[in-house]
Order: C-alpha cells, then sequence, then structure tokens
C-alpha cells in the first residue's frame, strides 16, 4: 500500500455563527442555542491538476501532458542528445620506424687530365738517325716503355669506363700491327692491349679504346707499344725530329671503390613506407601529425640530402620536403617535419607513404676531409635513414573507413513521479528516437535505456540498436512496457554511434567521404499514456489545523460530507480528527460511489451524501487546542482492469461539521 500526500485548499477558519434560537425564562438567566461550522474537507482532486507546464516540462525533461488525440493524460520524459561530433576520432595509426640506406653505389671521379708520349724515330729503329738520307728497309720497331701518371686517383676498382688512346704516326713511313700493352706499374696486374690493326699512314691519327670495367686500375701504369713497318723504297732525309705521339686518356668513370678524388654528384633512391592500416585513405587532409627523421653520412665528403614524401602534400600541392646538410661522418639529430594541413593520398590497394631521397656529394676537394682530397670511397657508402610518424589525426577523411566510435556521454534524468502514481503499471509505453545522422556515411546507434527505482531496486534496461540513414531517422520501440513498470525515480541514456566496416561487415571495405565535424545528435521521447492498472493505494492528505479553541458547551455534533467521483476507481474517504497529529480518531469512513463504465471511462459523476454523529470521545477533543482534521482516501485496486485518466476527472471531497451549543450571559460564553 502507498501513501499520497496532496495538498488541501485550507481550512475555512471563520465560523458561521447564527442564533437559532433564545428563551426568557424568569426568574433566571437567559441562555442560548448556538450552531456553529468547522470544515473537515472542500477539495477538489482534478487529475488535471497533473499536467506539468511546458516551462516546467523544459526545465526538468519530464512530466504529465496531454494527448492531443484522445484528451487521455500521459507521461512523458525527454531527453536530449547532444551534439557529438566525430572530432579527433579520424585517426591514423602511428608507423613503424623505417629503415634504408642510400648507397652511391657507383662513384663518379674527377676525370684525369691526359697523359701523352712520343716514340722517336731513333727510339724505334736506331738506324735512323739526324742526316740519314736513304731508302727504309722493312724492320720490327724497338719496343717502347714508357710510364703513365694520372694525379686523379692513386686507385679505383672501376665499375664503368674507359681508357682511350690516340696515335698520330708523324714517321716518314707507314706503321702496321701497332699494339699498346698496359699494366699496373706497382703489382704488375695486366690492364689490356689495344691494338691498331690498320696501317697507319704517315701523318694519320687513330683513336681506339679499351674498357676498364671490372678492373683495378693503379694511377701509375706502365706503358708498352710493339709494332712493324714495311718501311718505304722512297729515299727520305732524317732531320732526327720525327716521333710517334701517344696521347692517353681516361674517360669519366664510375668505380665501385676508389681512393681519389671525388667529383660532385648527386645520388636518388625511392622508398616506401608501407602502412597495414585498418582506415584505407584514398585521400585525406591531416589536422595533426608529425613525421620523424634521423640521417647519417657514412662518406668522407660532405653531403646534402633532399627527402620528399611525394604522396603527401602541401596547401598548394607539393610535396612535402625535409632537407638537411650532413658533416662527412656525421649523423643527424632528430628532425621533425609538422604535417599539420598537407593531404595524403593513395590508392585502397596500395596504402604506402612514397618517399624520395636525393643526395649531393660535394666534391672531395671542396670538404677536404682530414686535410686532403683524396678519399677512400665505395658504393656501399651514402645515407642512413630512419623516419617514422607518429599518430595522424584527420579533419577530413576519404577512403574505406575501418571504425570510428563516437560515445554518447552518459546522462541521468531524475524523476519525481507524483507520489499515489508510484504503485500503477504503466500501459502501452513506447520509446521514441529522433536522430540526425549529420555524416555521409551509414552509422549504427546502440543505446540502453535504463529505469530504476531506488527505493524498491527494480531496474529494467530496453537495448536499441538501429541502422541511422544520413540526415533525420525515426526510431519507435513500441511495447516497451516493462520500462515504466519499475515506476522509476531516475531514467539514464548510454550508448554510442559507430561508422564504418567493423559496425557493417556485410559492406566490406565500401568508400566514403567523412570530416571531423560530421556527427550525431537527436531526442528520446519516452511516451506512456496514463491506463494503468492500479493496486490497491492510499492517497493522504495535509493537515488543516485549527488554531482557536472550542471550549464552550457542545451539545451535539453532526457531520455531513457530500462526494462527488468520476474516476474510474472505487474506495473509500477516512475523516480523522484529534488534538495530536500522529494519533487521530477516525470520525467516519465514507465509500466512494462509482457509477458505470462504458469503453473504460465513467459516463457520469457518481454522488452521494452522509450525515453522521460525532460521539462523545470526540467532542471532547474538540474542546482542546490544537485540533487537527485530516482525510485519508483508499482507491482500491483495478483488479488488473485497465483505467483511462483524463484530465476532467476528479473527486470532490465536501465534509463539514455543525456544532451545537450553549451560551448565558452570567458566563459570558
Amino acid at each position: 500500500m502507498n501513501t499520497l500526500r496532496a495538498p488541501l485548499s485550507g481550512l475555512v477558519a471563520t465560523l458561521a455563527l447564527f442564533i437559532a434560537s433564545c428563551t426568557l425564562e424568569p426568574p433566571g438567566m437567559p441562555t442560548w442555542t448556538v450552531q456553529g461550522t468547522v470544515p473537515f474537507s472542500e477539495r477538489v482532486y482534478r487529475m488535471g491538476e497533473l499536467l506539468t507546464d511546458s516551462a516546467r516540462m523544459a526545465r526538468r525533461g519530464w512530466g504529465i501532458v496531454l494527448n492531443s488525440r484522445d484528451s487521455v493524460l500521459q507521461f512523458e520524459s525527454r531527453d536530449t542528445i547532444e551534439y557529438q561530433a566525430i572530432g579527433d576520432r579520424l585517426t591514423y595509426e602511428a608507423s613503424p620506424v623505417e629503415q634504408y640506406s642510400n648507397r652511391i653505389d657507383t662513384i663518379h671521379i674527377t676525370e684525369p687530365r691526359p697523359d701523352a708520349d712520343t716514340i722517336n724515330i731513333s727510339e724505334a729503329n736506331p738506324t735512323l738517325q739526324a742526316g740519314y738520307q736513304g731508302s727504309v728497309a722493312p724492320f720490327v720497331m724497338q719496343q717502347a716503355q714508357d710510364t703513365l701518371v694520372f694525379d686523379v686517383f692513386r686507385w679505383v676498382n672501376v665499375f664503368y669506363g674507359w681508357m682511350r688512346l690516340t696515335v698520330t704516326n708523324e714517321y716518314p713511313f707507314p706503321i702496321d700491327n701497332l699494339i699498346i700493352q698496359l699494366t699496373n706499374l706497382e703489382n704488375g696486374d695486366p690492364l689490356g692491349a689495344v691494338r691498331f690493326l690498320q696501317r697507319i699512314m704517315p701523318g694519320v691519327t687513330l683513336t681506339d679504346s679499351l674498357s676498364l670495367a671490372g678492373k683495378y686500375v693503379q694511377n701509375e701504369i706502365l706503358m708498352t707499344a710493339d709494332a712493324t713497318s714495311p718501311g718505304t723504297p722512297n729515299t727520305v732525309t732524317i732531320a732526327g725530329d720525327e716521333k710517334m705521339n701517344l696521347l692517353i686518356s681516361i674517360s669519366e668513370t664510375d668505380v665501385e671503390s676508389a681512393e681519389a678524388k671525388v667529383a660532385a654528384q648527386s645520388f636518388n633512391q625511392s622508398d616506401e613506407l608501407a602502412y597495414n592500416n585498418r582506415n584505407k585513405i584514398i585521400r585525406a587532409e591531416i589536422k595533426s601529425g608529425r613525421a620523424f627523421f634521423t640521417l647519417r653520412n657514412t662518406t668522407r665528403m660532405r653531403l646534402f640530402s633532399e627527402m620528399r614524401f611525394l604522396n603527401i602534400r602541401d596547401s598548394s600541392g607539393n610535396p612535402l620536403e625535409q632537407n638537411v646538410t650532413l658533416e662527412p661522418l656525421s649523423g643527424s639529430e632528430l628532425m621533425v617535419l609538422d604535417l599539420t594541413g598537407a593531404t595524403i593520398t593513395m590508392t585502397i590497394a596500395d596504402q604506402r607513404l612514397l618517399v624520395d631521397n636525393r643526395v649531393t656529394i660535394e666534391d672531395s676537394d671542396s670538404t677536404r676531409y682530414m686535410g686532403t682530397a683524396y678519399q677512400v670511397i665505395s658504393g656501399d657508402q651514402g645515407v642512413d635513414v630512419e623516419y617514422w610518424t607518429d599518430e595522424l589525426i584527420m579533419r577530413r577523411f576519404e577512403g574505406a573507413l575501418d571504425s570510428v566510435r563516437v560515445d554518447i556521454p552518459d546522462f541521468i534524468n531524475a524523476i519525481d513521479m507524483p507520489k499515489g502514481l508510484d504503485s500503477v503499471n504503466f500501459t502501452r509505453d513506447t520509446i521514441y528516437l529522433f536522430i540526425e545522422n549529420q555524416s555521409a556515411m551509414l552509422m549504427k546507434l546502440n543505446f540502453d535505456i535504463l529505469a530504476n527505482n531506488s527505493q524498491n531496486g527494480r531496474n529494467y534496461a530496453i537495448p536499441v540498436s538501429s541502422d541511422l540513414l544520413p540526415g533525420l531517422n525515426t526510431i519507435i520501440v513500441p511495447n516497451s512496457d516493462r520500462l515504466l513498470s519499475v515506476v522509476p525515480d531516475t531514467i539514464s541514456i548510454y550508448g554510442w554511434a559507430g561508422l564504418g566496416r567493423y559496425y557493417f561487415p556485410q559492406f566490406g571495405y565500401r568508400v566514403g567521404d567523412i570530416n571531423e565535424n560530421d556527427g550525431v545528435f537527436g531526442n528520446i521521447l519516452i511516451r506512456s499514456a496514463l491506463k494503468f492498472t492500479i493496486g490497491l493505494t492510499t492517497i493522504t492528505t495535509d493537515l488543516t489545523h485549527l488554531k482557536e479553541p472550542l471550549d464552550l458547551d457542545i451539545e451535539n455534533v453532526k457531520l455531513d460530507a457530500h462526494l462527488i467521483n468520476s474516476i474510474p476507481l472505487a474506495g473509500t474517504v477516512k475523516l480523522l480528527m484529534g488534538n495530536d497529529s500522529l494519533a487521530m480518531d477516525t470520525v467516519a469512513n465514507i465509500v466512494i460511489p462509482r457509477r458505470q463504465i462504458v469503453h473504460r471511462r465513467v459516463i457520469a459523476a457518481a454522488e452521494t451524501s452522509y450525515t453522521l454523529q460525532i460521539p462523545q470521545s470526540s467532542l471532547r477533543k474538540m474542546r482542546r487546542k490544537p485540533l487537527y482534521t485530516q482525510q485519508i482516501i483508499q482507491l482500491q485496486s483495478s483488479q488488473g482492469d485497465t483505467a483511462w485518466i483524463y484530465p476532467a476527472d476528479s473527486l470532490v471531497v465536501q465534509a463539514a461539521a455543525t456544532i451545537f451549543y450553549k451560551i448565558n450571559a452570567e458566563g459570558g460564553n
């Protein structure tokens, strides 16, 4: 049984006094019989008083409102889901550390100056001295040797290059079968031979080449020349300065290793930073994020490194760059490249950041590491690189989203259910959700709506799950009667919204476009018409306090009661009176009448009137101060039937006591 305390209109404290009769009986003093009225109840309990005005509804989020369709009272709880933006939840995970070396591979050395040599005619044929005159018989030319010296290297392992030999015949006779052999002077390793198979006539210049690829070449080379001559039948005069000129040069040479003067040169290497990320980017604008680099120069030359992210571009569309100068055999400090405002472009199938590293080596003559231009260098030298990115937060994302979850803040609505309704069983509850998906992608909504009664420990939760199309979505959860069956004092809502393949696996990697300002918001309306079943319920009114004593000669008291009932429930009204507000006597029990119910509504109000005599025990209490009156209304159970409540339904309880007492002139009463 539950108890409700509802305010009465108050006590009409003024007694309506009038003289009922007056007689004069000499020789005694005159007496009068006087009657007065004390109100016990003058109260109209209108169901419409339960209605909540709009300002109060907005302030507390729940109330009793009128259903405009059928004029039935209904309970409503309204909650607002504030706008929840995706914000910083669009992320691309931090990359692993990528390591690679940008190697020189082949080194370009400075082209050495050509070395020239001559073989005088007397060296070729000792018989042909200055002043000789006559014909020249065929002969084998004396073997001639000379040393070539190149000053741009001390040794090289040649990857690609040529030695070019140019021969000019200034003899007065032809030369046949010229063979020039080249040998490293220090270690004796042969470099090869150049054979001029064509006859070289007087005054003719011929050129031929020797490949140095794969050869170890020292800077001092022994040159040996062998040849024959058919001579000449003509008479010649030898002046002594006739000679054969040899010009030996080495082309610009790429070497695998060397100790040499290294020319300025550049080399490129591309690399990739592969991501195995849940989110697949097609195009994404970076809100915040950084790329990190460390580089090490393993050469003995100063070098300049330029790193370019080919598919991360600035607002002007240019690849982001990081440039650094590295001294010989040195490393760099940790370098940070701010990616804020940049744009990443990829394909779904190829999730890689593409990096191009261009390295320019300063010529060794400018660097002069350890004070010399000659530096030992090899193809496996260059730049060692480490680079990575931290977590990237996107401002906008176009691609295949794996998952983004937006948690909706928990909120609790305190419900101060009108007392007396705490024993009702609500029926036909309906939950309405009006949710705006402010994105271009399908969104999964998941809620738990929990009703809790802290007094009796009862609670009930209803899960709500729905797919939200872009725009406004109306979700109706009918027949959720058990939610309000606990007669909650709080209604709590917990939930989240999710986007991406994780929540919609059936769609796979579906491409979409989303940005940080997209999000979700809406309203939740829980509505239950006051069409309820009710158990045995007691409603106790507030006390009425009569402050002035009735210390008169009371003869008797008559109680008149009148009840008018249009509520579809029966019961009793108990009238209480006494001097102690905690222990009052029952003056009367009055039955609440009920008329016939048609279509769950009383067709007309039922009325009844009662007249009762108050017993002597209660009369004595009426003479004392203070005097309290009170009513207890007990509504009977609806026996499982559904009662419909309308604003005009009411219960009118009118009760008053008529007091008869004597007064005389002598006593002044």
